[in-house]
């Protein structure tokens, strides 16, 4: 008999929905594991993203192993349910995954003592370590500490009262080795009227700013998949969207910088023209390259936010958090060179960056201001976990001092059969 497998991206919905994207990170998970698993027959996959939809089906049918990602949103949420699962099913394998988990492992042990129901926790890329975690799990007959006896790669647990690391994996390098999550029909049933498509065009920054997951090392080498992949991607979601959904998301760190990107914004560009889709097209785009991104939005003719983002204009603070900004001259020129053709453009900074000062801060902003952009986001300064910012030597280095805040939107009260938990998720 095939195990249930439920593999959960969740957000809050209950003042809006939090995160309104399709679940396409954890559904090339599944993807990735029935292409190479010995015996896919083995699992029966289902995929969540709403909270109310897992506990229904929690509450019709218990899940052999649940799977949750593991973001500083849904964590708090994740977990409240994976009790709830335990509740009714002591035996059930839990999983996590996501980059919500620090690089120190002092840290790391910490966390797994302190949510003891997670057997396996897969660090960085998932694709590979998912997959290999799951044909220990079949090949030790679904004995937990069986499996982690058998060092499942690129997964941390603990094992006997200690913690283990099992070892490393390599980023995937060809992108289209990981089968489509939309060819293959795993999305079908996210297209609705609230979520927003997603494509994937590459994977990794060559930029280190320390506030960022993937300000690190292991994210600096930037693998891409190939144009016929992405375009394939794209004619499938504009033939099967909800008419109502106008938006797409790409998930690209840097879109506009690279060659590749003129090629794709020239498909989304054709497919503009053939489907009235998308109207709105949702990135954050390159730190450098700036005559190329302002071609990309110019072919995408105003359905782009170019983005003129800073964190902050201070040289010092730059210098503290490895991060390379384009000059308050070039921004101007940046701001008014996409109005000329009629893009929306934004910019961004974050409060208290290490070095900075409300006079430096103030300066910022009215530089952002005076540019005109479209938009300009503030931010405080988060601890993201897995972030160089957040580890103990930064924290310690810039004598920084820090408080917890439920963050806007990623709470809510979520009715479990006869029971109404409280989450709530803090950074």
């Amino acid at each position: 008999m095939s195990k249930r497998v439920f593999v959960s991206d969740l957000t809050h919905t209950q003042q809006t929905i939090a995160n309104n994207t399709i679940p396409f990170a954890v559904g090339t998970l599944v993807t990735y594991a029935k292409a190479k698993l010995k015996d896919p027959a083995l699992f029966e996959f289902k995929i969540f993203k709403y909270p109310d939809k897992l506990i229904e089906a929690i509450l019709n049918q218990v899940p052999d192993i649940a799977c949750f990602s593991n973001y500083v949103w849904n964590l708090d949420l994740s977990y409240a349910i994976a009790k709830r699962i335990y509740e009714r099913n002591p035996r059930a394998i839990f999983i996590f995954g996501g980059p919500n988990y620090s690089t120190d492992p002092i840290e790391q042990e910490k966390f797994l003592r302190d949510h003891p129901l997670i057997h396996f926790m897969v660090f960085k890329e998932g694709e590979i370590a998912f997959t290999d975690l799951l044909q220990h799990l079949a090949d030790n007959n679904f004995d937990v500490e069986a499996a982690k006896k058998a060092m499942p790669r690129g997964c941390h647990y603990l094992l006997d009262g200690q913690f283990k690391m099992g070892p490393f994996i390599e980023r995937i390098k060809d992108l289209d080795d990981i089968p489509s999550a939309y060819l293959t029909g795993e999305m079908n049933q996210f297209f609705d009227s609230k979520l927003i498509p997603i494509v994937q065009t590459n994977r990794g920054c060559p930029f280190s700013c320390t506030f960022c997951v993937e300000g690190l090392g292991y994210y600096n080498k930037v693998n891409k998949r190939t144009l016929p992949a992405i375009n394939a991607e794209l004619e499938f979601i504009a033939a099967h969207r909800h008419p109502d959904c106008h938006d797409l998301v790409v998930a690209d760190s840097n879109f506009g910088m690279y060659r590749e990107d003129e090629e794709i914004a020239d498909m989304i560009a054709r497919i503009q023209k053939e489907r009235d889709w998308p109207k709105y097209l949702y990135t954050t785009t390159g730190k450098n390259q700036q005559e190329r991104i302002l071609k990309v939005a110019r072919t995408l003719k105003g359905a782009l936010k170019l983005s003129g983002s800073v964190q902050s204009l201070t040289q010092e603070v730059l210098e503290n958090i490895k991060r390379k900004n384009i000059s308050a001259t070039q921004l101007m020129e940046l701001a008014q060179r996409a109005r000329e053709f009629g893009s929306n453009t934004y910019s961004e900074a974050i409060l208290a960056l290490p070095g900075e000062s409300k006079e430096t801060h103030f300066r910022t902003i009215e530089i952002i201001v005076n540019a005109k952009f479209n938009w300009v986001r503030l931010y405080t300064l988060m601890m993201l976990a897995g972030t160089e910012m957040s580890a103990p030597d930064t924290r310690d280095k810039y004598k920084m001092q820090t408080r917890y805040r439920v963050l806007p939107r990623c709470f809510g009260n979520y009715k479990f059969g006869d029971e109404n938990p409280v989450v709530a998720a803090e950074i």
